[in-house]
């Protein structure tokens, strides 16, 4: 098998369901499906892109998954991205997701419009990533969300930005350029330290309040 699409009225994977399959590319799952169940495409060493609602965690299911580089998040339930934050220690839980087993292969990340969140360390240390595809409807950028992401060339696009979280782009030293829309009211914490690479002007929004 090379391919899995899950569709219809399926809104679960269960446990090790696919684990193993080691001839596996693509995951393709629609937006009924809200649960996926430990291990359950643990192990799948060749694939490649993976789709996935932006609300569904993935902690634990995808281990050892090292070499995807293409995610594709679909709006979900809820159209906010599972945020790491809210478990344990951030980076111990964000160290058991598909993002951090494939944080060296992936390059490219898209998120289909009407999501309004990017969660707390959704990328962390993402270092090939190239392409970052953000709706016009996103309001929030979280915690450590693109740290040290040092691929990423732009920050545009997205004019109903309210809130970049604190360290959010730190470290990313291939950023060469970003847009800060009016509207924003908050800007985190050395969200922007270590970006090297930024040139020109970087105007910031008269509603920045914090």
């Amino acid at each position: 098998i090379k391919s899995i699409h899950v569709t219809g009225k399926v809104s679960s994977v269960g446990r090790y369901a696919f684990s193993g399959y080691t001839n596996l590319k693509k995951v393709v799952l629609d937006d009924c499906v809200t649960d996926i169940e430990y291990s359950a495409f643990s192990d799948c060493i060749g694939l490649k892109e993976v789709k996935i609602p932006v609300d569904i965690s993935s902690y634990n299911r995808f281990v050892n998954c090292t070499n995807v580089e293409k995610i594709h998040y679909s709006y979900g339930t809820t159209g906010k991205m599972f945020d790491k934050a809210g478990s344990n220690t951030s980076y111990e839980y964000y160290a058991r997701c598909l993002e951090y087993y494939s944080q060296e292969a992936l390059t490219t990340v898209i998120f289909d419009e009407g999501i309004t969140s990017i969660g707390s360390y959704a990328f962390y240390y993402c270092t090939a990533l190239t392409e970052v595809k953000l709706p016009s409807t996103v309001q929030s950028i979280g915690d450590y969300a693109f740290y040290f992401c040092s691929s990423m060339p732009a920050v545009q696009g997205v004019p109903n930005l309210q809130t970049i979280g604190r360290n959010a782009f730190h470290g990313c030293t291939g950023l060469t350029s970003v847009e800060l829309p009016e509207g924003l009211k908050s800007l985190g914490e050395e969200c922007f330290s270590g970006c090297s690479a930024l040139a020109g002007e970087i105007i910031i929004p008269t509603t920045i309040t914090s």
